[in-house]
């Protein structure tokens, strides 16, 4: 049977409890890299010390536990020594989860990645199978989730702050909220650009 995205609720709300994760406002004073995704394929990479770009997006298998043999996936390009781990989205209520991020690891021959599984796709669109790591990252209005991981959490980087910004779709968008997401992902990339203080990075 399908590994349901509605099933990974209440095991990943339980374990959030003991996880390093949280979430924060946009622009973390400590963080040193943004990643910055939706889940239509539009991403962006954002360097505290200036510059990035747009982050590749395709349609690959996902090599995760029962992993979606086409998924949308996001190339890092870099650190393989990424964390493994599965990140349930959740609305600020905890009865809604519009989607699953999943960080995989790369190699000596290949890039980490993160799979965006959407409910939009359906509640049966995820994978089957879940990382023994994982944790819940909550929405705010809008759909917009603020993952700043921990030691050993999902996505974490050793030796960098990485604060990922996911945006999903919402069960109830609030207007006032998307009017002040502007142009959706390119807009919240650009407030975290402007918003950066400039200093010497190399990811």
């Amino acid at each position: 049977m399908k590994y349901a995205l509605l099933t990974l609720g209440a095991a990943a709300a339980l374990a959030f409890a003991g996880s390093g994760a949280s979430a924060q406002g946009i622009g973390d004073p400590d963080s040193d890299v943004f990643v910055v995704a939706d889940s239509y394929g539009t991403g962006f990479i954002v360097f505290a010390g200036g510059g990035g770009g747009v982050l590749d997006s395709f349609i690959a298998p996902d090599p995760g536990p029962g992993g979606n043999s086409a998924a949308l996936t996001y190339d890092l390009d870099g650190p393989p020594s990424i964390v493994a781990g599965d990140v349930l989205l959740v609305d600020p209520t905890g009865t809604y989860y519009p989607g699953l991020i999943r960080f995989n690891p790369g190699d000596a021959d290949s890039s980490a990645t993160f799979v965006f599984y959407s409910l939009e796709n359906g509640p049966l669109s995820g994978p089957t199978a879940g990382y023994p790591t994982f944790t819940v990252a909550f929405d705010g209005p809008g759909g917009l989730a603020d993952y700043l991981p921990g030691v050993n959490d999902p996505g974490y980087v050793e030796g960098f702050q990485v604060e990922y910004l996911f945006l999903s779709p919402s069960a109830v968008p609030e207007p006032s909220a998307l009017a002040a997401l502007g142009f959706g992902v390119l807009g919240i990339a650009t407030l975290v650009i402007k918003s950066r203080r400039r200093r010497p990075l190399v990811f």
